[in-house]
């Protein structure tokens, strides 16, 4: 579909230059007229919408060349934010994983994994500025679907172990998020990059 959509300008440009020449001859035809004058009318309509398909093609090239240019210029400051923020909350998925793994009891095990959901919760709270930054819209909304579905659990007295496991299941998918959106970072760059030096 984004290929239709990128050659679409040019495929009705064509389109229409080919049906006003048709136009053109057939009305010469019937008109019984085809003189140099005419000829170098149409030579001259041609050329200019040739001119203008070769300008609409470089100012697209120059558009294109820019965005790569202003996207390689910021993703390394958004991928060492995202790292930094990954690698501060990799401690509550590690203790989440241990409690949640533990032989401890029941209610106790809840307990513990209330609390690093909640203290998840509120780190990630206070990089709100930097994920809205940094990783793209749709990535933004996934994580606020997820940590919604969070604020009634971490506001509870108690959790049931089905509630424990929601909580659990919760910040693995937001931190999935953010793994997914450092890596496509990572590629879009590395993919810029290539594009950049073939300059």
């Amino acid at each position: 579909m984004k290929k239709i959509n990128k050659y679409l300008p040019y495929f009705v440009l064509i389109s229409v230059l080919m049906i006003d020449c048709i136009i053109f001859y057939s009305l010469m035809k019937v008109m019984d007229v085809f003189e140099k004058e005419l000829v170098a009318a149409l030579i001259g309509f041609v050329g200019s919408v040739l001119g203008g398909v070769i300008t609409l093609i470089g100012v697209n090239a120059t558009l294109k060349h820019r965005d790569r240019e202003l996207f390689l210029n910021n993703a390394t400051e958004r991928l060492v934010a995202l790292e930094q923020l990954i690698e501060s909350l990799n401690g509550y998925l590690n203790s989440l994983f241990f409690y949640n793994t533990s032989e401890m009891d029941g209610a106790l095990k809840c307990r513990h994994v209330k609390r690093e959901t909640k203290d998840f919760y509120e780190k990630l709270n206070s990089h709100k500025k930097m994920l809205y930054k940094n990783l793209e819209l749709d990535e933004i909304q996934i994580i606020n679907f997820y940590q919604k579905t969070l604020t009634p659990l971490v506001l509870k007295e108690e959790l049931e172990e089905e509630e424990k496991e929601k909580c659990i299941e919760k910040v693995q998918s937001i931190f999935k998020v953010l793994i997914d959106s450092k890596e496509n970072l990572e590629k879009k760059y590395y993919k810029y990059k290539k594009k950049s030096n073939h300059f």
